[in-house]
């Protein structure tokens, strides 16, 4: 419907006169003002009658709005049903549609303000066009780029609640939620392509509603048509009542809270381990300066069913917390679930701390609430419920808040600092919050982690549910049987849930449980723990991932390097990625080696998946094949033996393949390896110094003395690494510097006819050159030379210095 709109957009805006330009903007006005009042309506319909118990949410929109609407009362009705749906579980459908923006200068003449929502607009448009000849008044007053502007500003705020055209290209749908296809509109239709513009709606006999309407077949060009649908709109049910109860603890009969939160997810004889991560928040409810709690790890370990048998635990007595709340909110951001049926999708709807703050006032409001709770930004409206809680002599003290599967509310780096900001508001202002992610969450908070059970907890979980499912597989299998099957499933509770749940099934083995199990991690287990992890990731660096997951579960850091080389990341921001997407996998460092072991549902997830990159598909298999043939070379390199003056430079495979490289005359491969070796052995000073020696041979002087001056810091008792550093500056002609230490290196032990030559090529390359020091350099260096077998060689490097620069 958007398409068809703007395409209709632009011909109004080819049109010659402004008459005809205003009489086009009004006609595709009603047309979208309708069609998005119809959706919502129909949807608030649909919502109703599927689940009766949501009435107590329902503002009270009366919908007979829609028999005969106006321009001005389209405009009113709109923001009427955008509150009813956000009040029913249509997370942020008006938060587009009421956010101010700034105006183009067009708008800004018609409007009056630079800033302003579409709704502002709109009823700024009706105005004026009640003050023409449209609306009775005198003529003239036109201003076509105005009316143009405002038409696209409200199809393209509007967008997300306009119906959607199915493929026969008549019937329109209710934009999809929750995973769930298009539910087909009842009320409108395209005739052959065409939208329609009703005039009024006549409840007839037999549930059916008469609609009279005209169809738009151009911008000035229309033709009637009537015709029956469902009645729909004008009817419906009554509410039902309010969802919070009040708990009364036998074991505290002054304690009566108010609650809101779901039953265990874990019977009581099923809860396993988690006895730390209980004792933590059992500490953390009873230091009353703590405002955050943050219970952290990665999907399918049991953050939800942790925090709620807390909470049960809390209202039962059995814990030693002193604290008494008086409200206890638990509020849900998930957006899939994986069970026995596979992969689920729950909701589709992006939600945020105000949706959490409107949701609480809700549900403590006599009233429906009013619009005002939906246009203001989350602190506004955060700062509005601790007013409604004043009201209430709620102190912040006195409210517990659950905010749950927090890493789905939050999808780049902004919006994840913004929800740190946003969740330190909540509970500076309206109460203690316990909040569940997979993400470490930029926030300061009491920090709980969740990791995989034991082995022996795997097995007491399985031993437990087996018992409860009655599963005689489970029930009759030894304890080693049950842990090998419990370390199979990396001893993950979501796993072994699951896995109990398919052995309980009749005539169901354990081994074909397991392998039933082991299917559905590779279909779509992946899915649901890593979708919203990857959706964070950078294009690039699902690139590096895709790479990566292509040459193995375990990667090492050469591997890492060369794949970070093919997609043009950075090693770190790499390492940082992962360890900050939980699940992923784990970073290490092994004998000063990055490491990097991926999850095998992480691999599966990954196993087929693609990317578009500047429109190409990645990771190609071009590319996977150069990093497997270079990093074959390097093993290859790596196992080589080093005859080298100073073997201990050559400790890590790095270094050896570096060697090696640069013995083959691959040196830009060579110097690759060398900075991936000062990586993984960053405390090697003979590393740096034969490194620095490589560079120099290759007269890349500037990085080879950053390289020598390493090693003498590394190294500073060691002659090597100053003879290194002088013979550098001597090429640099930093006279000077050269002349210090190699004068360091003479004194502790490198031999005075090797450091003297070096003096010589300091002076010669000085500025002014001083051939008359260079030349007594090289004379005492041929009378101290010994003689040995280098002797041959070492005269014949002064010979060629005395030919060079002291001929004359």
């Amino acid at each position: 419907m958007q398409g068809i709109l703007e395409t209709r957009v632009r011909g109004a805006e080819q049109l010659k006169t402004d008459e005809n330009v205003r009489a086009a903007v009004l006609g595709l006005m009603r047309i979208t003002l309708q069609h998005a009042c119809v959706v919502l309506g129909e949807w608030i319909a649909n919502t109703l009658r599927a689940d009766p118990s949501k009435l107590q949410k329902f503002t009270g929109v009366d919908l007979k709005d829609f028999v005969a609407p106006a321009d001005g009362e389209l405009i009113g009705l709109l923001s009427e049903l955008l509150v009813a749906v956000e009040n029913l579980g249509w997370k942020s459908a008006g938060r587009q549609y009421w956010e101010t923006a700034s105006l183009s200068d067009p708008l800004r003449r018609l409007v009056g303000k630079s800033r302003a929502n579409v709704e502002t607009v709109l009823l700024a448009f009706v105005r004026e066009r009640n003050d023409g000849v449209e609306g009775h008044g005198l003529p003239g007053g036109y201003d076509p780029e105005a009316d143009v502007a405002v038409i696209r500003g409200l199809i393209a705020r509007a967008a997300p609640f306009l119906p959607i055209v199915a493929d026969d290209s008549e019937t329109l749908l209710i934009p999809p939620l929750g995973g769930r296809d298009g539910t087909p509109l009842k009320t409108l239709k395209l005739y052959g392509g065409d939208p329609i513009c009703y005039r009024r709606l006549i409840a007839t006999s037999a549930g059916k509603i008469r609609v009279e309407a005209q169809i738009s077949r151009a911008l000035l060009k229309r033709e009637p048509v009537i015709f029956e649908v469902p009645n729909l709109l004008l009817e419906l049910p009554a509410r039902s009542a309010p969802e919070y109860s009040i708990c009364e603890p036998g074991w505290a009969p002054d304690w009566r809270p108010f609650v809101l939160i779901p039953d265990r997810l874990a019977a009581i004889q099923e809860f396993t381990g988690r006895t730390v991560e209980l004792t933590s928040l059992e500490e953390w409810a009873d230091d009353m300066d703590s405002r955050r709690c943050m219970v952290h790890g990665d999907g399918g370990m049991g953050k939800t069913t942790l925090v709620i048998e807390f909470l049960h635990r809390l209202l039962e007595g059995e814990t030693e917390v002193k604290w008494r709340p008086e409200l206890i909110t638990f509020y849900t951001a998930k957006k899939t679930r994986w069970g026995l049926q596979g992969l689920e999708h729950i909701s589709a709807q992006d939600v945020g701390v105000a949706d959490v703050a409107v949701e609480i006032a809700r549900l403590h409001s006599t009233k429906p609430l009013d619009r005002s709770w939906y246009d203001k930004s989350p602190k506004e409206v955060v700062q509005k419920l601790a007013g409604l809680q004043a009201q209430m002599h709620l102190k912040r003290d006195d409210h517990l808040i659950i905010l749950d599967n927090t890493e789905t509310m939050a999808k780049n780096d902004d919006d994840i600092r913004a929800l740190g900001s946003q969740i330190n508001e909540l509970s500076k202002h309206v109460g203690r919050v316990i909040l569940t992610s997979r993400r470490r969450e930029q926030i300061e908070a009491f920090p709980i982690q969740t990791e995989s059970w034991s082995p022996e907890e795997g097995l007491e979980f399985l031993k437990k549910r087996g018992r409860t499912l009655k599963c005689q597989s489970i029930i009759l299998a030894g304890p080693s049987t049950l842990k090998t099957y419990s370390k199979a499933l990396n001893n993950k509770p979501i796993a072994l849930e699951v896995f109990a749940q398919a052995a309980s099934a009749p005539g169901e083995s354990l081994e074909r449980s397991f392998e039933r199990v082991q299917r559905m991690q590779r279909q779509d287990l992946g899915q649901f723990l890593y979708d919203d992890a990857w959706t964070r990731l950078a294009p690039d660096m699902r690139h590096v991932m895709l790479l990566m997951s292509r040459i193995g579960d375990v990667i090492d850091q050469y591997i890492i390097q060369l794949c970070c080389r093919v997609a043009n990341v950075n090693v770190a921001a790499a390492s940082e990625a992962i360890e900050e997407s939980k699940g992923i996998g784990t970073v290490t460092k092994i004998q000063g080696i990055l490491q990097v072991a991926f999850n095998p549902e992480f691999s599966n997830y990954c196993a087929e998946r693609t990317e578009v990159l500047d429109g190409k598909i990645v990771p190609s298999p071009e590319n996977v094949s150069w990093i497997q043939k270079r990093y074959r070379e390097f093993v290859t390199d790596a196992s080589a033996q080093v005859r080298d003056r100073n073997t201990r430079a050559f400790v890590v495979p790095s270094a050896r393949a570096a060697w090696k490289s640069f013995q083959d005359g691959n040196i830009d491969q060579a110097f690759v390896h060398y900075e991936a070796a000062c990586s993984e052995d960053p405390d090697n000073g003979y590393l740096y110094d034969r490194f620095a020696y490589a560079l120099f041979s290759q007269r890349r002087y500037d990085a080879a003395l950053e390289k020598a001056m390493r090693a003498t810091v590394l190294l500073p008792d060691e002659p090597e690494p100053w003879f290194t550093r002088g013979l550098v500056e001597a090429r640099l002609g930093r006279a000077d510097d050269a002349v210090k230490d190699l004068n360091r290196a003479e004194s502790l032990g490198k031999p005075k006819h090797l450091c003297e030559l070096q003096r010589a090529y300091a002076h010669v390359h000085s500025d002014p050159k001083d051939f008359e020091s260079a030349s007594q350099c090289v004379e005492r260096a041929l009378r101290l030379a010994p003689k040995d077998r280098f002797l041959g060689r070492f005269v014949a490097e002064a010979t060629a210095f005395k030919n060079r620069w002291l001929r004359d």
